[in-house]
Order: structure tokens, then sequence, then C-alpha cells
């Protein structure tokens, strides 16, 4: 008997490369209709004879009454319990779902119209609003997880969307229309619980990869706390905490650090040769071969993403010489999302900045924990009381200069930015299997859900 877990490893090959950057047969533009085995082109209307509206009731987010499913708890798959709204109306009890039911979103954005996810009995009772429509397929036709698996194939959405009714504010589906968009699918419901079982066991593997992600994130932020405040004695190991060895710390203006920690200012840590500054005001629109001119956006989770990476021409970036960067500068954004970092590579070495960001070159000290110290509250909280505006708003260059930062001896500091930088690959290693996952899964909903790789049922997907 083929387990899940074998059919999902003979597929992987197929839908990824040696990399993220594979190609999936969902990118190969194959038709179902060439599906092999017994299966057969219908309408939903021959599937799904019966649609059913939800209630139309006052809501309360206070927990008293039925509750009451709406769009925002519909994930595409399962129902999300994290945001419920209940009603006292007599009418709840009218719609209460039952195990297994389908909701489908019929109206809203184009974005969120058509979002369907199978409802199971996580709750001792529930309903749903008017603008959810329970389908209610026919049970020796299709299965409610096939169902609800084929509504969230991309291709389906697309198709879906064609019978969408534009409003003022959002679009409609009128069930009656939904039920007459075509189907695909097996004739019999064995090779439904399979495909159902197989992707159900890909679901399992991204949430818990998605759960190591998040416990990965949580010992970084713990780790970043306990390091920047009581950072590593000479053998690399955490220093005792202030409770433990008080003789150890200091109280200073950035509160208690370790004794051989001192306060300094931003400004000093650069050379007067270099000193902090902002970058090109008016870069152009673009040159080709010039000179790539790093912007706030291209800023993001600490890394600078180099895919628009703006071009300037070389006479506008000799103008704005002063704020060319090199490898290890920081860069801080002092306009409109104040406070975004990143630490220039290799690569970008002679690149240039914009006027929203400020170069920070250190000449002492590493940028590795200056960056991270600089999200500690004394910092953090001089950057905030000190940047100004409503509709954009900005930090003073001078007032850049002025942020208070521990200094610990530069040893000490290269081995707290080795650490956390061992704890961010883990991070990204995690970031990483999970986008193969997922890519994985679509990869796998079209090939499965169309007939295009077959499956072979096991004894237990004849049980009814």
């Amino acid at each position: 008997m083929q387990s899940d877990q074998t059919q999902i490893d003979r597929l992987i090959p197929e839908q990824l490369g040696e990399d993220t950057g594979g190609v999936s047969a969902c990118d190969q533009g194959r038709s179902a209709k060439s599906a092999p085995g017994s299966w057969s082109e219908v309408s939903l209307l021959d599937v799904v004879p019966r649609a059913e509206y939800g209630i139309s009731v006052p809501l309360d987010g206070q927990p008293e009454g039925v509750p009451v499913l709406r769009m925002g708890n519909l994930t595409g798959g399962t129902v999300d319990l994290s945001d419920l709204k209940y009603s006292r109306s007599p009418e709840a009890k009218a719609a209460l779902l039952q195990d297994r039911d389908v909701l489908f979103n019929r109206t809203n954005s184009f974005d969120h119209v058509g979002r369907t996810s199978i409802w199971h009995s996580e709750l001792p009772e529930a309903s749903f609003a008017s603008y959810l429509v329970r389908l209610i397929p026919d049970p020796e036709m299709v299965t409610p997880e096939f169902l609800t698996l084929w509504f969230n194939l991309a291709a389906t959405q697309i198709a879906i969307r064609r019978y969408a009714t534009p409003g003022v504010h959002q679009v409609n589906i009128n069930p009656t229309n939904l039920r007459r968009v075509m189907i695909y699918l097996p004739d019999t419901l064995p090779p439904q619980r399979k495909i159902a079982r197989i992707l159900s066991t890909v679901d399992d593997l991204i949430e818990q990869t998605e759960a190591l992600v998040a416990k990965q994130q949580a010992i970084k932020q713990g780790m970043m706390h306990d390091l920047l405040t009581r950072g590593v004695d000479d053998d690399g190991h955490l220093r005792p905490s202030f409770y433990e060895a008080p003789e150890l710390y200091r109280e200073t203006e950035l509160g208690w650090l370790p004794a051989s920690w001192e306060p300094r200012l931003l400004g000093q840590l650069v050379s007067p040769q270099r000193p902090i500054a902002y970058g090109i005001l008016m870069p152009g629109y673009g040159h080709p071969g010039g000179v790539p001119v790093i912007k706030v956006k291209d800023i993001r989770e600490g890394q600078i993403q180099t895919d628009d990476l703006l071009l300037t021409s070389p006479e506008i970036d000799e103008a704005y010489k002063r704020s060319r960067v090199r490898e290890g500068d920081l860069l801080f954004s002092i306009r409109g999302t104040v406070g975004r970092m990143a630490i220039v590579p290799q690569h970008l070495s002679d690149a240039n900045i914009t006027q929203d960001t400020a170069r920070i070159g250190l000449v002492e000290g590493d940028a590795r924990f200056i960056s991270a110290y600089l999200g500690m509250p004394a910092p953090a909280s001089f950057i905030a009381s000190h940047t100004l505006g409503v509709a954009v708003q900005g930090i003073n260059l001078g007032d850049v200069r002025l942020i208070p930062v521990a200094f610990p001896l530069p040893d000490e500091q290269t081995a707290i930015g080795d650490i956390l930088d061992a704890q961010e690959a883990a991070v990204v290693a995690e970031q990483r299997q999970l986008a193969k996952l997922r890519l994985l899964k679509g990869g796998l909903m079209h090939d499965l859900l169309t007939g295009e790789v077959p499956v072979t049922p096991d004894e237990g997907d004849n049980d009814v």
C-alpha cells in the first residue's frame, strides 16, 4: 500500500527543481480535458444540487449566543476561529452548520470572492452570515473535501469570477450562475478521498513548518533581548543576569549595562571624513547601465532587495559622491517608514542612496550589533520622540547622530553578531522550506485535481 508521504515524495521532483525556482506542471499549461482515467466533465449544478444563503442578523463581538462565520473566517481551506462574531437572535439557530459543510464567499472584492472552506465541528454549534453560501454536494458524486480543494484551485478561481457581477464597492456571484461552472472530477469517490488525503498531508507539513518558523523567530527575539542586555563573556557564554550577578553591571542613561559597555552616540562611531549623510534628492527615472540607487522600499526585513533598484546617471552620482555606500555600511531610513535598516553587501559597494535614507559608515563597532541595538527601548524611544510629521514622517540627520547606543568591546560585538547571524540562518532555512512546501502544494493541487497525475486509492479510501 502506497502511503500519502510516499506519493508526495514521488511527486516532489515534478513540482520543484533543484531549488525554489523549479517549474511545476501547473506552469506548463496542461489541459484538464486530457486527464487520464475515469474523469468526467460535469456542471456544478450536477454535483451541487442545493445551495443555501446564510443569515442576516446583528452581530456582536461579545461571546454570547451563536457564533456566526463571516468571510474573514474562510481561509481557502479550513475555517479560522480566531475572530468570531456572535448573534443572540433566534434566527441564528435556523442555519446551523453541519460537519463537513462547504462554505463559499459570494460577495466582496475580486481578491476575496470565491474563497471556499470546509467546516468541521470545532464548536458545539455555529451559523454563517448571509454573504456566505452553503454548498450541499451530492454525496454520491463528490466529497466535500474534493469540492473545497477544487474551488481553491487557481484556475477555478479565475473561472468562477467570470460569473461575478460588478457592484459599486464589491462584486457578487449568484449561486445559480455559479453552479453553471464546469468541474472535472473522478467518476468515483475513492480517488477523490485519496487526493484529499495527499493534499491534507501537505497541509500538515506546511502547518508544522509554519510553527517551526514562528518558534525560530521567537527564539531569535528572546536571544536578542538577552544578548543586547547581558552580552557574552570571554568564553562566548551569555553573561549572568543582573539579578544573578549585579556586580557585573552598572547604571547608565541607557539603563543597567554590563560594566564593560559604554554609552555612546551614533554619530561618534563614524569617521569625520564620512559623516552620516542622506542621499540623492532627484535620482531621475532610470539610466541604463547607471549607478544603483537604494530606496527606502528596497530595504525590507533587514535586507536590501535588488529586484527593483533604480539606476541613476554617473553625472548625478558624481554630484552626490558624499553619500556613496561601501560594504558594511549601515543604512537607516529617515523619511516615510523611519527606522528600516540594512547592512550594505559587497556587491552594492559604490552604489548610492536616496534622500530618504541615511548612510552610517561605522568605523567603530560591528554594524550587526549596532543595528540590532537600535531596536532596544532607549534608542527606539529616542527615534520615536524625534520623528516628526503627519502625512510624511521623518527624522533629521542631526537627531540621527544623537541616537544613544551601547558599545561593548569590539570582540564582544562580533561574538554577539555571529550568534544573531546563526539564529537568523535558522529562521531563513525554515522559511525556505515553507516556501518550497507552498510551491509544492500549488503544483500538486493542479496535477491531482485535474487528473494529470493519477492516484491509486488505498483500501481505506473505499470507506463511506
